[in-house]
């Protein structure tokens, strides 16, 4: 049986006007945080759980690893972490409320909020470890950001190529074979929308 001390909704309320406080890593060799977004919807009330894990091991918990750019790094927006208020950039609110699923809980390695950026040995050694922690992933899942423009003409073609590639087995294609394989001619419009998306930070 367990027991939790009940809280009242007042005192629900004050938690969540304090800010998130890191504890230490349950080991500083393969140890890391994990960030698991409840479930939820719209761009309101997002809300994570840190969780311990480790990089190897039979106590790792599977996650995906975020890929993203920071942006000017400023943390001008905030998600509930723990029941408490943590501090993020816009870029990442994006990718949070993008990646959250309405029904089922989402683990993932983000070095925004699974490292104390404050702590800078833990930073450091953090850091040292991202080679692994980005092997050790399920799959890296990649934030360029919103559509805007004709971002979802580039996106089309980058999944007609894929797909080229895959079950054609194709790896090259020259100007003369676009047609051929049903792809938009040199100069249209979404290749320039691909490598305006290929551009991006």
């Amino acid at each position: 049986m367990n027991l939790t001390r009940w809280k009242s909704p007042s005192q629900q309320r004050e938690d969540i006007q304090l800010d998130f406080r890191y504890g230490p890593l349950h080991s500083t060799k393969t140890g890391i945080r994990l960030a698991q977004v409840l479930p939820g919807t719209g761009n309101k009330g997002l809300a994570i759980k840190l969780i311990d894990s480790y990089v190897t091991g039979r106590d790792k918990v599977l996650y995906d690893a975020l890929s993203y750019t920071w942006g000017d790094g400023a943390r001008t927006k905030h998600i509930i972490c723990n029941g408490r208020k943590l501090a993020v950039t816009p870029t990442l609110l994006e990718a949070l409320q993008r990646f959250r699923d309405s029904h089922e809980v989402v683990t993932l390695w983000i070095d925004q909020i699974c490292i104390c950026q404050d702590r800078i040995k833990e930073r450091n050694q953090q850091v040292s470890m991202m080679g692994d922690i980005f092997k050790s992933a399920r799959k890296v899942i990649v934030w360029l950001g919103e559509h805007h423009g004709d971002s979802k003409a580039g996106m089309q073609l980058a999944n007609q190529l894929i797909h080229i590639a895959r079950y054609q087995k194709i790896n090259e294609l020259q100007a003369s074979d676009l047609d051929a394989h049903g792809l938009p001619g040199r100069g249209h419009k979404k290749w320039k929308a691909l490598a305006a998306i290929l551009r991006r930070p």
